[in-house]
């Protein structure tokens, strides 16, 4: 599931790029970008690490950090306090989110290799868009996405990025590629996807999000013989 793992990164905020300086009324904004940069970098998988400069990174930080030095309960917050602090301003700056969303996408599209191929452009265009327009809306008082209720509200967004890897299964079976066009397999994988998420067989709502789901491998299986068999009979 590497292609919705991009979510992973907005468990990082509780503690990747906390401002920590003791006295933040003398934060400047350089400072503030400079500092949460090198720690949201630093909290980054490493795989994810290789593809985002620390320009980049910069970048996609200004908006957030020009943000929160505007607000006057910023100077006198604990660090405890930040996590919340940044949620809210994510909320009530939707475009204070997007340019991290995008550079943290943008990077799991880099790390597809072959698994690329079996998302089509227009998919990955859509899934970033939107991945970022909404996401915002699903971050919880600790600057983490509730994965599970964000996946029960928007199934068919992640279904074309989940169904990358059956379509990918499909295609290395000799006997279904004679029975099976490249579409089939698309929407076969796309169909078990959707209703593994709908139903729980693939369940992202404990801590883990989508980085330790829990999946029920029968289910799942079965899902996916079930739509092979809708498409060919």
């Amino acid at each position: 599931m590497k292609l919705i793992a991009a979510l992973l990164f907005v468990a990082l905020l509780a503690g990747g790029y906390v401002v920590r300086q003791k006295d933040k009324r003398e934060m400047t904004l350089d400072a503030c970008v400079s500092e949460a940069s090198e720690g949201f970098e630093a909290s980054l998988p490493p795989e994810h690490a290789e593809q985002i400069t620390i320009g980049k990174i910069q970048e996609s930080m200004t908006p957030l950090c020009g943000e929160l030095l505007k607000r006057p309960d910023v100077a006198s917050a604990p660090d405890e306090d930040m996590p919340r602090l940044i949620s809210e301003t994510f909320r009530s700056h939707p475009e204070t989110f997007r340019p991290l969303c995008n550079a943290v996408v943008d990077a799991d599209f880099a790390l597809l290799g072959e698994l690329a191929r079996y998302v089509r452009k227009q998919d990955r265009a859509r899934f970033r868009r939107e991945l970022c327009r909404l996401g915002v809306e699903y971050i919880d008082e600790r600057s983490q996405i509730d994965h599970g209720r964000f996946v029960a509200d928007h199934p068919d967004l992640f279904a074309p990025m989940c169904g990358a890897g059956i379509h990918a299964g499909l295609a290395e079976d000799p006997v279904l590629r004679r029975r099976l066009t490249p579409e089939q397999m698309r929407s076969i994988g796309r169909r078990a996807c959707k209703r593994a998420l709908v139903t729980g067989v693939f369940d992202v709502s404990g801590p883990g999000g989508f980085q330790q789901p829990r999946i029920d491998q029968r289910a799942f299986e079965e899902l996916v013989f079930r739509a092979v068999a809708a498409e060919t009979r």
